[in-house]
């Protein structure tokens, strides 16, 4: 089984998953079982975090009784550089790789549950989602952001620095035809089980984006949405989780923190709530700024507790003028939960069983959906490539490369197939043999799954080094086209630094593929790398002429290439209806940089775009 954010927080028709039981852990610094962690956020009268305090500054209060401040951490994460151009933020990245170690974590939840025809504002959906865009366009280049929704799950996405498929799942949201009422317990439930989810996520502080117009009188509503409520408090103390409202709740009403839900579950949980969306101008665009901000600088706190068992209210203060510090205000004592039988997932899954893939292994793979020759399904082609470093012995500097040189290995890889809704859809698996030399190693091993229909599905590569008893995993999200039906289409865009092998045994995937495919996107002026892309048109139809058009732009938007290539018919083989279209990158022309490579088409009313990002290095 796998965790995915879609499985786990779903509340909608149809997907229907809890989050799975978690062994509650103190929160506490490594090395001490007695000290209490809390993020604090310090800002000045102007809205700028306040860098460079002491454990000195900072007062703490447990139940209005002072408490001892032991350590005192700023976390001060530098801004990236702006996008010289708009492709750098919105362009897909068609490889995935395991390096999720320190990131900082979004997760943005879309209520597209209360936008329905018969819910209130259903011509407001496209606000709530603009404020989610603003999101999307805030990520850094190594921000980990995931979507899901109150209503609708089937477009959700998990987590990953790729900003257009994160920009996909918001374009294609809708609202969902629901009663208001049961859309208000939609919008606990999700929020609730979103929170859960993220225990024992690895992580500083994570940001969890409620964008909704879900409201409720905290005194006077729906007790076990309030009771849920509150056991969700508990769990974002657990997780290091804090929650930002946005939506269009009036700031007119009295800043009455216990009354309101919309207010009140960002007070508790350390976030920060932001209203009149739809009546005030730039209000995401501020509130966006102001979360990314709280997310950059910010101290971690430990001080000794009274009695770790019991709930705290707790305050921190800052003794200087015309400062405002944000933080949790009540310590909960997690509880200990029944324990449920663990069942041990086989070495093959563990790599890919959490939220986050394992990084034992480092890892990075690539998805590529083709036709098969019916028509009616896609081959996915998998390349993954591994970085295998040695066993790490000492070795004598003057001992022979024989004497010195490891014994070989061998690593076991699957691919396993899951549609959105996380139903398995196949999986395959192979040895791959690793020759040691006393460096790092790369393997590209290369699979392929079948998905019998079109639609969205993630891959997830499991690796696992029996020798060292190391799991690696991967995600890569594909988007399967209609290759039947669709008048004309793409196949993905397949990277090649060389040709077949003619020596040995032939590769089955020769028949499928026109070249050896890899992973690699930085390129040296040296290499010589081909882009290729399988052009089809529908099922049953006479082959006509497609004409094909093929650009690199720089990053500053700039056209290093384009050119029209026009398909005729007579190109498109009988089999799959399908013809290759071949670009060679300039690499020894182009300066060191990011550059944009597109293939488009359009046939009628249909147009197909692929897009391949790709690096030329100085060396």
């Amino acid at each position: 089984m796998r965790s995915s954010l879609a499985l786990i927080v779903a509340a909608g028709v149809w997907l229907q998953a809890a989050a799975p039981g978690q062994t509650p852990q103190t929160p506490a610094f490594k090395g001490r079982v007695d000290l209490v962690t809390l993020d604090v956020s310090v800002w000045d009268r102007d809205g700028r975090p306040v860098k460079g305090l002491k454990a000195a500054d900072f007062t703490l209060f447990e139940d209005a009784k002072p408490r001892e401040i032991v350590s005192v951490s700023e976390i001060d994460i530098p801004e990236p550089p702006p996008a010289t151009a708009p492709w750098m933020r919105e362009a897909t990245v068609d490889v995935e790789s395991n390096d999720v170690t320190d990131k900082r974590l979004f997760l943005i939840l879309l209520d597209d549950a209360s936008f329905g025809s018969v819910t209130m504002h259903p011509t407001r959906l496209e606000q709530l989602k603009d404020a989610a865009r603003q999101v999307i366009r805030r990520l850094g280049p190594t921000d980990l952001a995931a979507i899901v929704f109150t209503g609708d799950n089937r477009r959700s996405q998990d987590f990953t620095a790729d900003h257009g498929r994160l920009l996909a799942a918001i374009n294609q949201a809708t609202g969902v035809s629901m009663p208001a009422e049961l859309a208000s317990s939609y919008a606990v439930t999700v929020l609730e089980r979103a929170v859960g989810a993220l225990i024992g996520v690895p992580g500083r502080r994570k940001a969890l984006i409620d964008i909704t117009s879900f409201n409720m009188r905290w005194t006077t509503g729906v007790g076990h949405l309030k009771t849920r409520t509150e056991v969700m408090f508990e769990k974002a103390q657990r997780a290091g989780v804090n929650v930002y409202t946005i939506g269009p709740q009036s700031t007119l009403v009295p800043d009455d923190w216990e009354d309101w839900w919309f207010r009140r579950v960002a007070k508790e949980t350390g976030g920060e709530w932001f209203g009149d969306l739809f009546v005030e101008p730039g209000v995401a665009e501020r509130a966006v700024e102001r979360i990314f901000t709280a997310n950059s600088s910010y101290y971690m706190l430990g001080y000794t507790s009274a009695d770790l068992a019991k709930f705290h209210n707790v305050k921190v203060v800052v003794e200087r003028p015309d400062v405002t510090v944000r933080s949790r205000e009540k310590y909960y004592w997690p509880a200990p939960e029944p324990k449920k039988p663990a069942v041990e997932p086989p070495p093959l899954a563990k790599g890919i069983v959490e939220i986050l893939p394992d990084t034992g292994i480092p890892m990075r793979a690539v998805a590529m959906p083709f036709a098969t020759p019916d028509g009616d399904g896609a081959t996915i082609v998998v390349v993954t490539h591994l970085r295998v470093k040695p066993p790490g012995r000492l070795r004598d500097a003057t001992a022979s490369q024989a004497e010195a040189r490891d014994p070989d290995e061998t690593f076991a890889v699957a691919t396993h197939l899951f549609t959105t809704e996380g139903a398995s859809r196949g999986s395959k698996s192979r040895n791959e043999q690793v020759t040691h030399t006393g460096r790092d190693v790369i393997v590209e091993s290369l699979s392929a799954v079948t998905a019998s229909k079109p639609g969205l599905y993630q891959v997830r590569m499991a690796a696992h080094r029996p020798a060292a008893n190391l799991h690696g995993g991967v995600y890569v999200t594909v988007d399967v086209p209609d290759f039947a039906k669709r008048t004309v289409s793409f196949s993905g865009v397949l990277v090649s630094l060389s040709e077949w092998s003619t020596i040995g045994v032939r590769d089955p995937m020769a028949d499928l593929l026109p070249a050896e495919p890899t992973t690699s996107r930085a390129f040296s002026l040296l290499d010589r790398v081909h882009a290729y892309v399988r052009v089809y048109q529908a099922k049953g139809r006479k082959p006509v002429a497609v004409p094909v058009r093929i650009r690199i732009v720089d990053d500053h938007d700039r056209v290093v290439l384009g050119r029209s290539e026009p398909l005729e018919p007579g190109r498109f083989t009988a089999a799959t209806r399908g013809a290759d279209v071949r670009v060679e990158l300039p690499t020894a022309t182009l300066p060191p940089g990011a550059y944009l490579l597109t293939f488009d088409a359009e046939l009628g009313d249909t147009t197909a775009r692929r897009e391949l990002r790709f690096t030329v290095r100085t060396r």
